[in-house]
């Protein structure tokens, strides 16, 4: 294993992002984000990431997600619904560093939600419930028994995100904030009328890439 990767060194580089966004970490949670970076690096079989190098895993999977939970104030309750969660970024960092909310994590693969499951139970989260389905539209989460409003909607790299999420708009919460990182292809698609749900609210150009940034949309009034 790298050296990068022992406790010490991720605990280190993790608080040090944090720290770039002024996002307070209790020895708890960033003992728990240690946990879990560990876990996806060392797991040979399910092929979680292909970043090898520590300190870019740390920029690129904790630090973007770090940036998402930046733009959820502290104490903001409701009901989180990361859809794609795949190896737990951004949806396990956003729980761990926004623990009020309550974290629905959508992951179709059985593998990988059961990869999900076994870190929410090791990790001791309560407030966090794997949905191991498909979701391509609201029917697809009320059969798994969801019937909440949505505060916090989150989504990083998951196919077909320009379809799903227009769909999920009317569960979502007054309030609520949908957080999507993707590329400059949001510009056009936000233009088409389902995307009219939403607001654009503001677009943060992620650290160190070139054409990568976190979208961070509001719900249109007309919607509530």
């Amino acid at each position: 294993m790298s050296d990068g990767f022992q406790d010490g060194p991720l605990r280190d580089a993790i608080a040090a992002q944090a720290e770039k966004l002024a996002l307070p970490l209790g020895e708890r949670p960033l003992g728990q984000l240690v946990r879990h970076a560990r876990a996806v690096h060392d797991d040979d079989h399910l092929h979680l990431t292909s970043i090898t190098d520590a300190d870019l895993f740390v920029r690129r999977h904790l630090g973007e997600s770090l940036v998402g939970a930046q733009f959820i104030e502290p104490g903001t309750a409701g009901v989180h619904l990361d859809m794609g969660t795949g190896n737990g970024y951004p949806g396990l960092v956003m729980q761990l560093v926004r623990p009020e909310l309550d974290s629905w994590l959508v992951e179709a693969s059985k593998k990988k939600s059961t990869f999900l499951q076994g870190m929410v139970d090791g990790l001791e989260l309560p407030r966090t419930q794997i949905v191991d389905r498909q979701v391509q539209r609201l029917d697809d989460l009320r059969a798994h028994g969801f019937d909440e409003k949505i505060r916090v909607l989150t989504t990083r790299a998951m196919g077909g995100w320009e379809r799903i999420v227009p769909r999920l708009a009317s569960a979502m919460d007054a309030d609520g904030q949908l957080l999507l990182w993707a590329g400059e292809e949001v510009e056009t698609v936000r233009k088409r009328s389902v995307w009219q749900r939403f607001t654009l609210d503001r677009k943060f150009a992620l650290p160190d890439r070139d054409q990568s940034w976190l979208w961070l949309f509001r719900v249109a009034p007309s919607v509530c």
